[in-house]
C-alpha cells in the first residue's frame, strides 16, 4: 500500500469544543510524528474541517422606552446546536452587562443598556453571530422617547 500526504484512510471521527479548546480527530487517519512531553502527547496527523450547521436567530423586533435595559431573553433569541457558543453586538454605543462593551456572550449576557445616543436615534441593531461558522441573525429594538410609568404604560 502507497500513502501520499493528506490521504485519508477512515472516515469515522468527531469534534468537540470548550472554552478549554478543542480537539477533533479521525479513526485511521494516518500519523506523520508523535512528540511527548511530561504531561501531554500530540501525534501530528492529516485534519479535515468539519462542516457543521449552525442555525442562529436573534429573537423578535421590541419596542423599549428610554428609561429601561432590554432584558434579552425577552427576545427569544436561540442557537442551535445550543453546546456552541456566539457574540451579541450592537449598531450603537450601548453595553451588554456581562462585559460592560459593545459585546456580549450569548446565555451570559441577561442586559442591553442603551447609551444616550442610541435613545437620540430613536432605535438599535443588535446582532447574534456564532462563534463556529460566523450564522449571524439581527433584530432591531425600537427606543420610544418616554419615560416607564409617565404614562398608563409601565414598558412591557
Amino acid at each position: 500500500m502507497t500513502l501520499t500526504a493528506q490521504q485519508l484512510i477512515g472516515a469515522v471521527g468527531n469534534y468537540y469544543q470548550s472554552s478549554a479548546g478543542s480537539i477533533s480527530w479521525s479513526v485511521g487517519e494516518v500519523a506523520v510524528r508523535t512528540i511527548s512531553g511530561t504531561n501531554n502527547q500530540l501525534t501530528q496527523g492529516f485534519q479535515q474541517a468539519a462542516i457543521m450547521n449552525v442555525t442562529v436567530d436573534a429573537g423578535e423586533s421590541v419596542n423599549l422606552c428610554q428609561t429601561k435595559a432590554l432584558i434579552l431573553e425577552d427576545l427569544s433569541a436561540s442557537l442551535d446546536p445550543s453546546s456552541f457558543s456566539a457574540t451579541w453586538s450592537t449598531s450603537g454605543s450601548g453595553t451588554f452587562d456581562d462585559t460592560n462593551s459593545q459585546t456580549g456572550v450569548f446565555g451570559v449576557a441577561t442586559l442591553y443598556q442603551p447609551s444616550a445616543q442610541d435613545i437620540a436615534d430613536g432605535h438599535v441593531i443588535l446582532t447574534l453571530t456564532a462563534d463556529i461558522n460566523c450564522s449571524a441573525d439581527t433584530v432591531e429594538i425600537l427606543i420610544l422617547r418616554v419615560a416607564c410609568g409617565s404614562f398608563p404604560w409601565n414598558g412591557n
